[in-house]
């Protein structure tokens, strides 16, 4: 419900949300409380930066990378969940929360258009943004192929892998 604000959507989620954590271990529960500030301070960082967007800020190389470890850390809510049913080694949690990571930019490049049209912050497009000239309308009008041909031009992949060289 932090992505779309439904009213409807938090209703549900505030239901589940008694619902599940009655059923966990003490422990657990005080993870998941800080990993839901985590999750509730990522979706405000998401909000903000989608009225950035909105009035054609031009990202840098430290906004993007602010973004891509928000995100990341987002993740961790798996970890505290996978606790709750199982014994996990840490290192294989760090492995989980790394891959999630990684995932998260393909999810960012097979969703360019999606994220294109709802104007929603992607690590793909908020790089790309910053390189050019472009408006946020103009990428709305573009095909997902003509953004990942411009991606491609403009060296986005190179940028992102610096950036993320750095984390």
């Amino acid at each position: 419900f932090y992505e779309r604000g439904s009213k409807r959507f938090k209703e549900i989620a505030r239901r589940f949300r008694r619902i599940a954590i009655k059923k966990l271990r003490p422990e657990i529960k005080q993870e998941i409380k800080k990993t839901e500030r985590i999750l509730q301070n990522y979706w405000k960082f998401e909000l903000c930066y989608k009225k950035l967007l909105a009035v054609q800020y031009k990202f840098t190389d430290k906004d993007i990378e602010k973004f891509l470890m928000l995100k990341a850390r987002s993740i961790m809510c798996y970890a505290v969940i996978l606790k709750q049913f199982c014994n996990m080694p840490g290192n294989l949690l760090n492995v989980i929360n790394y891959n999630q990571a990684i995932y998260n930019f393909y999810d960012d490049y097979w969703d360019l258009k999606e994220d294109a049209n709802d104007r929603t912050p992607n690590t793909f497009l908020i790089a790309l943004l910053e390189n050019e000239k472009i408006t946020t309308e103009q990428l709305r009008k573009m095909t997902r192929s003509e953004i990942v041909k411009l991606i491609g031009e403009k060296k986005v992949w190179t940028r992102l892998q610096n950036i993320a060289s750095k984390l």
